[in-house]
């Protein structure tokens, strides 16, 4: 399926004060369509295809009714099937998991996302931590209160060497050689090139949703570089001035296959 664009125009007219009329805006909203490899849940936000909105729109309230953005990020992992250590959830969009095995080498897999946070931009990503149906033995009675072995964050995109890029890797982003800023979901602790951490906010657990939000907007008088965590809405304060000069992508890195991790549109 290619991507196309379609375009409705109401059948009405908007009566100027002079009787001339004029035609309304042509509407247009994205429809979700997922990559053709076989993974439901894995979205190409670089092949969203269009269609028509069903949307009766009059003139001048054209804000109301925007064209939506695209998916605020995907995971990048090139091709699902053959990673050898994360899978897409077959039910959840946009969820991913680590396989099956993985879990007992007690190790730290880091999975991307594909945007590119650069400076002047303003990037928010929600994590949201579920229990993973597709385990061995399928979700159990507590999982919804166990704590989320989860580390997430944003890394330097040029620290990343190309095999790192577009696949799942092991790997641990926060602490050098690479250059990243994380928080840990199961100690509540900030994390920026060290393996200790400092403390900042409260512990999460699966069923909780993490923001991830990186502010580098700039004006004539103050420019921005602050990143800072929310759980369940609750913010937890600014976490870390990033360095200006380097370019992020979203980080996030699994240990247990207790839950699938999912970035929200």
């Amino acid at each position: 399926m290619g991507n196309e664009v379609s375009t409705v125009h109401s059948k009405d007219a908007q009566q100027k004060s002079d009787g001339e009329e004029t035609p309304l805006t042509p509407v247009v909203t994205f429809q979700r369509k997922f990559a053709r490899n076989g993974s439901a849940g894995f979205p190409d936000i670089d092949k969203l295809a269009l269609s028509p909105a069903n949307i009766s729109l009059k003139a001048g309230d054209f804000e109301k009714h925007k064209i939506p953005n695209q998916l605020s990020d995907c995971w990048s992992i090139e091709d699902p099937k053959l990673d050898a250590m994360i899978a897409f959830s077959e039910t959840v969009p946009n969820s991913v998991f680590l396989r099956p095995g993985i879990a007992e080498y007690k190790t730290w897999i880091t999975v991307f996302g594909t945007k590119i946070a650069s400076k002047t931009e303003y990037k928010r990503w929600h994590i949201r931590i579920l229990p993973n149906p597709q385990r061995i033995g399928g979700i159990k009675g507590n999982d919804l209160c166990k704590t989320a072995h989860i580390m997430l964050g944003i890394v330097d995109i040029n620290n990343l060497s190309y095999k790192q890029r577009g696949c799942a890797t092991q790997i641990q982003f926060w602490e050098r050689p690479f250059f990243g800023y994380a928080f840990g979901a199961a100690t509540g602790r900030k994390y920026h090139c060290d393996a200790k951490g400092v403390n900042y906010g409260s512990k999460c657990k699966i069923g909780d949703t993490i923001a991830v939000v990186l502010n580098r907007t700039c004006n004539n008088i103050t420019e921005h570089s602050e990143l800072e965590f929310h759980t369940n809405d609750i913010v937890h304060g600014k976490a870390f001035n990033v360095d200006d000069t380097r370019n992020y992508i979203l980080a996030v890195a699994l240990s247990d296959d207790t839950y699938q991790i999912q970035i929200e549109c």
